[in-house]
């Protein structure tokens, strides 16, 4: 700015010959500071003297201000300098509502609007793909703008935002840390920034603690440029982050200009020191630093030479905005003043009357500019007096802001002329109401001999006419007044506020206003309807209070209402206003908490052209939810509902503010019954004594100088007094004694009486602390010097009762308790609609009991008894599971049934548990059952038929061996040893049994008995085989001339060979269930619903050794009997060993891959069946021949015949 106003006055084609001056504050952040600055700029500081007809006001002391850098410290520096059109403008000051020209009127930027930032940003997250991101965002009116932009942009384009969370650079570190876990908690990879840079740091610090990287991060102007964010980034965070920022710039001479700082040269300058110190990390010996261990500055050290934010000329953009502000002041003053070669310097310089509009152009930062001129030492009011519209004298004045009119006439202004006053139009019962509660409460005190004895209260009551700028405008008439002051030349043209407490205004956008302004001289505000959560914030409005609840309550308790009748599906309509968008920015985080998505958020204003109305009503066709919520001002709802009922649209269940729902001029405009079942909140009802009659009793006759009740008496009647100007034809004429107890119409109705009771405690409050700052007993103290600041900390102090017995106290935040009563319209059989209580909700209960609801007695829309339904899906039945759909919001999403093995058993559920090992789902998916154990069983036909097949071997055993037994002494079974035939067939007899234990449930000692059982007594058969092979050949050796081989190989050493065969078994046995035994085990790979008992081996090796050696001697049997099959036909029992053998092996090497593959209880089977076959191999191919012979060829059995020759047959 130094620079643009250097190279001005050095300038010879632009201002010639005058020269510009500046004043720069620092304003250390603080809004309310600003608004002081603001003020001293405009009015300076020097003491004034005029004469004594000389009236009290001069010049504005500056011509035009530059800045400030942030957006809320701008809002309100131009709510208080607009009345007086001084031009602001911002370098750096984004949010779109400093567009709004009604509120703003003198603001100007050279810098783009937030309006189109945050639709570039929705359009670039769309350009990549993003349809499901997460948001952070500034919380003050930068953050929170820009990102309800970006949201119903977001939206319009399909992309949805898995949260939205706001964070302060003050906020605590749990706040902190409950946004890095839902960061943390979210599946979105994209995180859109509406920050500030400072909160950015708050944030980064954080997330460098928890090393959460892997983020794509998309940024607004305010910090994606920033080489110090840059800097801080250590973590590599933001590596990768896209966003946008004001286009580069280069401004020549303007580096060089700013590091050619002389400190020497502005020794006397505190800041310049202190900006020497920390630039150099110095310290000068006249300097009050604390920092120890630090060299001593000379002034003289190299500032090219330091590399940090200050020689960073990154930010050149936002520089050379700051330089456009100060030449777009420069070219209007050029213009004004008619410079050519000189300027004409006997012009005038009014802000308002005098600036072109080609003055007004562009904008920004945070210091001033002041031109220089000789100034008149006198003082008078700028622009017109401001006269209230009721008033009365008293000891101590109250004020009272109310717009009586609901608008004015629209106007023209041309920035050449000075505008007229607003011509108020629209004529508003309602605020005529608040108006008389007002006069009802001063009435009453100044009556009463208890509270202020002796004190009589006035008051002046202001239309604003539901503006903002003139609400600004009356704010400051009643804090100065609008008396001429003269005095002598030595006193300070100054004087104490001339009301003691201001009353109003109804609607949060002006009282955001009015308490900027009157904020930094502690005159209290005391709203009665005022509910924006914004205006609790104590740092910008600090002599701000209320009777009625912060929307931080209210829209925290609707979306509550919401959650409990299971709507999850909604849409959203708001005021475009402080009001609207605030609360409904609550209500759509704590919907987000409870799970609520909105389908759509929309807003609008009532002076909307119609084609934004139409849009509403079509993205409302267009939508799927039932349910819609609206934060709307009462009259936006008139708006809304005359739309609506031009399309028709019945059958939506609507959920309102306390603004609108319990409005009777809403519900009689409600023809169509569009609104029919509507539920809301809305402040518990109330009752004043006499309040009802007082208002009713208005005497226009003894009033007739006053407009405002001529105006009054005329509409409530339809009827034209004589000397009125009404244009209204076909009136009857007034004569002042009309009926009013007659009239039924929004004034004579009383259904608003929570609210006037609400005016009623306001001006109580206001009573009772000064009764307690006069000291007042049976008389008050006229002598103490009432103080606005020691008002407003006695307001926030008192607590008292009314006469009804309602507690009146205000919190911290100068709010009251938080009650609401829930409202339901129930329309009635003549056409009107009944505000039905239908149950409560209280914020200082604990959080499960602050909503209470009397579900048996509500009507919903359309006139049913039945709970709408309004969900995006409907719930998951238990046995599924939701799974969201792409690109939607998560209350969209589809049911999938749980997998098997998988249950949920309740609705909604979003995951499926598996059940434990030993329980599988059940068809339903919605419960664990407990899964069929399988084991081969003797109840089972298979196993019956096994268990048969086993005993009906041993039964033919057992016949077998007693038939040997029979004729043991026969030749056949002498011949063929029968020590070792009877060995056999008990051998085979544990065989065919052995398998018995292979059938059942597996238990410890039963899987330790069926593998080491089968293992020696097959081995025990075996041997027995080998034995009487080996037996058959030495046999046949022995009939040799000269043998001699069977004295090797007797009986005692058949009967050794088998037991040393078998031994060997044994020690087999021994070591595998030594080392690791076969044990029971559940098996719940094999199939996924059943558990298949069986044995494991333990040892697989053990297992195998067993298998492995019987098949050795089963190989080696079958070579010895196979090398004996040419003896002779009637003594060739080999033949019969071998095929017993070829059987035997067959079996056992096929039973390899069918046990391997088989599952379950059909691999015991299989070695069941092994077992069988190769026991009635043996027992068939051994035994039966013989046992035929003896049977049925008993003269076969001779010893003849068994010694007999023949022919060899081959084999």
């Amino acid at each position: 700015m130094l620079f643009a106003t250097e190279e001005i006055n050095n300038s010879t084609d632009l201002l010639p010959g005058i020269s510009l001056g500046y004043k720069i504050y620092d304003v250390c952040g603080s809004i309310s500071r600003g608004v002081k600055v603001a003020l001293a700029l405009v009015n300076g500081n020097k003491v004034v003297s005029s004469h004594s007809e000389a009236p009290c006001a001069r010049p504005a002391q500056v011509q035009a201000i530059m800045g400030e850098t942030s957006s809320s410290p701008c809002m309100a520096i131009a709510t208080v300098i607009g009345p007086f059109h001084i031009p602001l403008i911002s370098h750096f000051a984004t949010c779109a509502c400093l567009s709004d020209k009604t509120k703003y009127p003198s603001f100007l930027r050279t810098i783009s609007s937030d309006y189109y930032q945050s639709r570039a940003l929705a359009q670039l997250v769309k350009h990549f793909g993003w349809t499901w991101v997460g948001a952070i965002r500034s919380n003050d009116d930068y953050g929170n703008n820009g990102m309800a932009t970006f949201t119903e942009t977001a939206q319009q384009l399909g992309i949805c935002l898995e949260y939205s969370v706001s964070v302060f650079r003050t906020d605590p570190s749990d706040k902190i840390r409950k946004i890095i876990d839902i960061i943390k908690a979210s599946t979105s990879k994209v995180i859109v920034t509406f920050l500030s840079a400072t909160e950015l740091y708050v944030i980064l610090n954080d997330l460098s603690l928890h090393n959460l990287t892997g983020y794509q991060w998309v940024g607004t102007e305010a910090w994606i440029s920033d080489s110090h964010t840059a800097a801080m980034d250590r973590h590599h965070i933001l590596d990768g982050a896209i966003g946008l920022s004001i286009p580069r710039a280069h401004v020549s001479g303007m580096r060089e200009f700013m590091l050619d700082v002389k400190l020497l040269n502005s020794s006397s300058n505190e800041i310049f020191t202190e900006f020497w110190e920390k630039l150099f990390c110095c310290k000068f010996k006249q300097s009050e630093s604390s920092a120890v261990n630090q060299s001593e500055c000379t002034g003289h050290e190299d500032l090219t030479g330091v590399q940090n934010s200050f020689t960073d000329m990154s930010l050149m953009p936002i520089f050379n905005n700051v330089y456009k502000g100060v030449y777009a002041v420069a070219h209007a003053l050029h213009s004004i003043l008619g410079c050519g070669k000189t300027c004409n310097n006997e012009v005038q310089l009014d802000p308002f009357l005098r600036w072109p509009e080609q003055g007004w152009a562009l904008l920004q930062l945070l210091l001033v500019a002041s031109f220089s001129q000789a100034e008149e030492l006198v003082c008078r009011r700028r622009g017109d007096p401001e006269l209230p519209q009721l008033s009365k004298d008293g000891d101590i004045i109250l004020g009272g802001i109310f717009s009586l009119h609901s608008s004015w006439k629209e106007r023209s202004d041309t920035y050449i002329h000075k505008p007229l006053q607003l011509q108020c139009t629209s004529l508003n019962f309602r605020e005529f109401q608040f108006a008389q509660a007002m006069l009802f409460a001063i009435e009453e005190i100044n009556n009463s001999t208890d509270l202020l004895p002796g004190i009589s209260l006035g008051y002046k009551i202001y239309d604003v006419c539901g503006s903002i700028s003139r609400g600004v405008r009356v704010a400051l008439a009643l804090a100065n007044g609008n008396e001429v002051v003269s005095s002598h030349s030595e006193a300070p043209c100054a004087r104490p506020a001339q009301v003691q407490a201001i009353m109003g205004e109804t609607s949060s956008s002006p009282c955001m206003a009015i308490a900027t302004v009157i904020g930094p001289f502690h005159i209290p505000l005391i709203s009665h309807f005022a509910t924006c959560a914004c205006l609790s914030d104590k740092t910008k409005y600090p002599s701000f209070l209320r009777t009625i609840p912060s929307d931080y309550y209210q829209s925290r308790a609707l979306a509550q209402l919401v959650k409990h009748f299971g709507w999850t599906w909604v849409g959203a309509i708001r005021t475009n206003d402080d009001y609207g968008n605030n609360g409904m920015a609550t209500f759509t985080e704590t919907a987000q908490q409870l799970g609520i998505c909105l389908e759509y958020s929309v807003s609008f204003f009532r002076t909307d052209p119609s084609d934004k109305i139409r849009k509403i009503i079509d993205i409302i066709k267009a939508s799927t939810s039932k349910v819609i919520v609206a934060f709307l001002s009462h009259m936006d709802m008139d708006v809304l509902i005359h739309a609506l009922s031009q399309h028709n649209l019945t059958g939506y269940q609507w959920v309102g503010s306390e603004s609108w729902i319990f409005d009777s001029h809403t519900a009689a405009m409600d023809r169509h019954h569009i609104l029919d079942g509507a539920i809301g909140l809305f402040i518990p009802k109330a009752h004043v004594s006499g309040m009802r009659e007082f208002m009713l009793d208005v005497k226009p006759l003894n009033s007739s100088w006053n407009k405002l009740f001529t105006e009054f008496w005329e509409k409530l009647f339809n009827c034209k007094f004589k000397q009125s100007k009404s244009t209204a034809v076909n009136q009857s004429e007034c004569t002042g004694h009309e009926d009013l107890t007659g009239v039924q119409n929004s004034f004579t109705d009383m259904s608003l009486m929570p609210i006037f009771n609400n005016v009623y405690k306001g001006v109580y409050a206001v009573a009772h602390a000064l009764h307690s700052i006069l000291s007042c007993n049976k008389t008050c103290n006229n002598e103490v010097q009432l103080d606005s600041f020691m008002i407003l900390q006695h307001i926030r102090k008192i607590r008292f009762k009314t006469k009804e017995g309602d507690k009146v106290y205000f919190n911290e935040n100068g709010d009251p308790a938080a009650k609401y009563e829930i409202i339901n319209w129930q329309p009635t059989e003549n056409g009107t609609v009944d505000f039905v209580p239908v149950g409560l909700y209280d914020a200082s209960l604990p959080a499960d009991k602050q909503l209470n609801v009397q579900n048996k007695s509500l009507i919903w829309a359309q006139n049913s008894q039945q709970v709408p339904l309004s969900v995006c899906s409907e719930k998951c039945p238990p046995g599924t599971r939701k799974v969201l759909q792409r690109g939607k919001p998560v209350c969209c999403y589809d049911c999938l049934r749980c997998a098997e093995g998988e249950i949920s058993n309740i609705s909604d559920s979003i995951t499926c548990v598996r059940c434990d090992l030993e329980f599988w789902s059940n068809e339903r998916r919605d419960a664990c059952v407990k899964k069929e154990a399988e084991f081969l069983s003797y109840e089972e036909i298979m196993g019956a038929l096994l268990t048969a097949a086993s005993l009906l071997g041993t039964c033919m055993t057992a016949v077998v061996a007693f038939i040997f037994f029979r004729y043991r002494q026969t030749p056949i079974v002498r011949a063929n040893n029968s020590e070792l035939s009877f060995l056999l067939l008990f051998s085979l007899t544990l065989c065919f049994l052995c398998s018995l234990t292979f059938i059942g449930r597996p238990s410890e000692w039963s899987c330790m008995l069926r593998h080491t059982a089968f293992g020696i007594t097959f081995v025990l058969c075996i041997s027995c085989v080998l034995g009487k092979t080996i037996v058959v050949l030495m046999a046949f050796r022995a009939t040799l001339p000269g043998s001699n081989v069977m004295k090797w190989f007797g009986p005692a050493q058949q009967k050794l060979s088998v037991l040393g065969f078998t031994l060997i078994q044994v020690v087999i046995c021994i070591l595998w269930l030594t080392i690791s035994p076969p044990f029971p085990f559940k098996n719940f790979k094999e199939f996924k619903d059943k558990i298949i008992l069986e044995c494991a081996l333990g040892s697989a090796v053990g297992f195998w050794a067993v298998l492995g050696y019987i098949g050795l001697l089963a190989m080696l049997c079958f070579f010895l009997a196979f090398l004996a099959r040419k003896l002779p036909d009637n003594f060739n029992e080999a033949k019969f060993i071998t095929f017993s053998m070829l059987i035997f092996c067959a079996v056992w090497i096929t039973f390899i891959p069918a046990y391997v593959s088989s599952p379950g209880k059909f691999s015991v089977a299989v070695e069941i069946f092994a077992i069988l076959a190769s026991s009635f191999g043996l027992l068939i191919c051994i035994f039966i021949p013989k046992c035929y012979i003896i049977i049925l060829k008993p003269e076969k059995n001779t010893k003849k015949n068994m010694m007999g020759k023949g022919e060899p047959k081959s084999f």
